[in-house]
């Protein structure tokens, strides 16, 4: 019933789902990875959970500090209510966008960014186009519509209307408790932010997979 143990549980689900959704990319565009072996996909997966985590750890973390916040108010059902939905709407952005670039990476040889944007800006039939990308690849969507629906259904959030019970601890307890709490969930979303604590570490960015990869083209 804890707001952080809450926090946990969700997190780890939207990191399975990303998991799930690196394994379909790749099965979609196997025959651009040829060359990729059962091991080299295995290491890369770990290596994975890395950028899993910093990309949670940015989508997330207004929820994250919602969550941690060392008050009272957390445990209401009401609040935990917004929170659920504020997780579940970003995510469900994060899991579309995340998915999306199983069909546009066959096309624009990389991952989306910013740049997206400004390639489709001057498209007048962009629905056209999208309508056309959904029949086309209709596998990718399924997928993306039933990640999004085990988010939901996964959600996990025992607090609700009428099922608040007293917190028995003293005010003094409480808040140092909380507190203590508060501070070590906002040092690990900073290293899930940057990769790691290590300090002669440079934040996560595209060379950093160069650890877990056998080829370049990986």
């Amino acid at each position: 019933r804890q707001p952080a143990v809450i926090m946990a549980i969700n997190m780890a689900t939207a990191m399975a789902l990303y998991t799930a959704a690196r394994w379909f990319f790749y099965w979609m565009n196997t025959d651009i990875f040829q060359a990729v072996e059962p091991h080299d996909m295995m290491r890369m997966t770990l290596g994975g959970l890395r950028f899993d985590i910093s990309a949670l750890c940015y989508i997330n973390i207004l929820f994250v500090v919602m969550q941690a916040l060392p008050f009272k108010f957390r445990t209401a059902p009401a609040y935990q209510r917004i929170v659920k939905w504020m997780f579940l709407t970003f995510n469900t952005l994060g899991i579309l966008v995340n998915v999306a670039d199983t069909v546009y990476f066959r096309f624009g040889g990389r991952r989306t960014t910013a740049s997206f944007f400004s390639e489709y800006a001057a498209e007048d039939n962009i629905g056209t186009i999208i309508l056309q990308s959904i029949a086309e690849y209709w596998p990718v969507w399924l997928f993306a519509a039933a990640s999004v629906a085990a988010l939901c259904l996964l959600y996990y959030c025992p607090i609700r209307k009428g099922d608040h019970g007293p917190d028995y601890a003293s005010p003094a307890v409480y808040y140092t408790a909380h507190s203590i709490i508060f501070a070590g969930l906002s040092l690990l979303a900073f290293a899930g932010l940057r990769g790691g604590l290590a300090l002669k570490m440079h934040p996560l960015r595209q060379d950093s997979a160069e650890l877990y990869i056998r080829k370049p083209s990986h």
